[in-house]
């Protein structure tokens, strides 16, 4: 079975050196770490509950990341990632919601009404006057993600 981390009830606050956050860190949907970022200008904080998760956690960030620094700093680097993703795609939910959401060659566009219950007339509208554009709506969740993500 490969190893999957994540991060999951990632919260975030304003501090002291700008915008910290702190989530639970998992290793196959198991809780390993809480991990946070107090926002004063200093690395990333981890509270492992096993210094050998915190050793397989730093070896596996090398691995993914290269050995462009220690291993703490890459695992810091890969955490940030996870959590600004987590973070990204939770503003995306939240934006899919309440407004039709549109990426075109110029990038990302909304119409103020919800794409759910007005799928044909939204649908009929971008492809007659919004040529070329894509509803992430109309697409899977991790799909209209990468458009999100790319634009």
């Amino acid at each position: 079975m490969q190893n999957l981390y994540s991060v999951k009830a990632v919260k975030r606050f304003i501090g002291r050196e700008g915008h910290g956050f702190n989530a639970d860190l998992y290793l196959n949907n198991n809780k390993i770490a809480f991990v946070y970022d107090d926002a004063s200008g200093g690395e990333i904080n981890f509270q492992f509950e096993d210094p050998q998760l915190e050793n397989d956690f730093q070896g596996f960030a090398v691995l993914t990341l290269g050995a462009e620094f220690d291993p703490y700093s890459m695992a810091e680097i890969l955490v940030n990632d996870m959590v600004n993703e987590s973070l990204q795609r939770k503003d995306l939910k939240a934006l899919l919601a309440k407004k039709t959401v549109c990426k075109d060659k110029d990038g990302l566009f909304t119409f103020n009404n919800k794409f759910k219950g007005n799928e044909a007339a939204i649908t009929d509208h971008v492809a007659t006057q919004e040529t070329g554009a894509i509803i992430l709506n109309a697409l899977a969740f991790d799909d209209a993600f990468k458009l999100y993500v790319g634009a």
